[in-house]
């Protein structure tokens, strides 16, 4: 393809400036994800052990659907606010109000308002990361880079869930719950106060997509959205199912103290950081993220169906396991992010909105799960995920082949 050779040539300083702006652009988003993946590992891995002091199995099932429920309605409405609202001011309004849902988890103890907290907690990130999307999407200007920023921007995410829950097992074990949603509160500071000085003057262009119900029927008009977003409900449904059940499993079970569940979940996220951003750049120029997906889903299958077997109560057999296990996870998270990202751009709000739908969706079915299994800690989950994640494969399978190029 012939580049367009006069603005280039002409005033070279402009197109470097420019290029300039856009490495910035990257670095503030991926510093951004940084610090807001401290928070949300930081809170992710103890909610349901947190809320068992307030609430019963049930209730405490029932909190993560109401919040999944009031994500899945922020992101119908998302695209339509931010139209008229503008992306910076929905953004500085999820930030700031995550920041005093965590606070109040804190210092609060009364139990209706710990689950109106906790559900804005649970809710306000993903809407977060949508207006994180339309941001980074602004800033990537051809599709030949979507792997190598996307891939990144998902390891500075996964570093931080890699480095945080063994100081969060530290900081449970010395102090207490409250102390990590302190903690984490203070770090999300620090995020609104980088939006504000950043995110302000970063707006994409107008939206072509405005209504969700348009969006959704517009999934089968672009070759192989559709099968990307069963791809990543998938995926989704097995964080949220894991989220919940691993912790409760882990400490009640398997009866760990929270210093080893801490350090089990630090190597068990490994891989993330490991394979990411490598495979990023590798379906830039070879294209094989639906083989890579499909190898995904298989490991992640294979070792969770061991995890069932597997009656060891050591501690470095389920570090192991789930190390193995998240490798498969890196595999099909990456995949699934390339597929979708390089398939629109910063105008498509309402596929993006739809795509992001999928973890309210998972913690939607993860709680309904458990709760059908009669217990959120029961070993039978482990044999359903294994059974769910080879469907992945199928589901994979039908995302329409790109010839590779070199």
């Amino acid at each position: 393809m012939e580049k367009p050779p006069a603005i280039a040539l002409e005033n070279p300083p402009v197109a470097l400036e420019q290029q300039s702006v856009t490495r910035r652009s990257f670095k503030t988003m991926y510093l951004a994800v940084f610090l807001l993946s401290l928070v949300t590992a930081g809170t992710l891995y103890i909610n349901s052990s947190y809320l068992t002091q307030y609430f019963s199995a049930g209730w405490m099932e029932a909190l993560y659907i109401f919040a999944a429920i009031g994500n899945i309605i922020g992101l119908v409405i998302g695209p339509r606010v931010i139209r008229r609202w503008s992306n910076f001011r929905c953004l500085l309004t999820y930030l700031i109000g995550e920041t005093v849902a965590l606070f109040g988890l804190a210092t609060i103890h009364n139990i209706v308002i710990v689950a109106l907290l906790f559900v804005a907690q649970q809710m306000l990130p993903p809407l977060v990361l949508f207006s994180f999307d339309i941001v980074l999407e602004h800033a990537i200007d051809t599709e030949s880079i979507t792997g190598g920023v996307r891939s990144l921007y998902l390891t500075a995410s996964n570093a931080a869930y890699v480095i945080v829950p063994f100081f969060v097992g530290t900081v449970i074990s010395a102090y207490s719950f409250q102390a990590v949603y302190a903690i984490t509160g203070i770090v999300m500071v620090l995020v609104v106060i980088l939006a504000l000085t950043r995110f302000n003057r970063t707006e994409p262009q107008r939206f072509r997509q405005v209504n969700i119900f348009e969006s959704i029927r517009g999934f089968p008009s672009r070759a192989g959205i559709l099968e990307v977003f069963g791809s990543d409900l998938l995926l989704q449904s097995f964080y949220a199912i894991m989220s919940i059940f691993l912790p409760l499993y882990l400490l009640y079970v398997m009866k760990f103290p929270w210093q080893t569940i801490g350090l089990i979940i630090s190597v068990m996220l490994i891989p993330f950081v490991i394979f990411e951003a490598p495979l990023g750049r590798i379906f830039d120029y070879f294209r094989v993220e639906r083989d890579v997906i499909m190898v995904g889903f298989f490991i992640m299958s294979v070792s969770t169906m061991i995890m069932f077997f597997d009656n060891s109560h050591s501690a470095i057999t389920w570090a192991a396991l789930l190390f193995i296990g998240r490798i498969g996870s890196s595999f099909v998270e990456v995949g699934n992010e390339y597929s979708f990202f390089r398939r629109v751009n910063d105008s498509d709000a309402g596929f993006i909105s739809v795509f992001r739908s999928t973890f309210p969706l998972a913690y939607i079915i993860g709680p309904l799960v458990l709760a059908l299994l009669g217990s959120s800690s029961s070993p039978l989950a482990l044999l359903l995920i294994a059974v769910l994640m080879l469907c992945g494969i199928f589901v994979a399978y039908r995302l329409p082949p790109r010839p590779r190029r070199v």
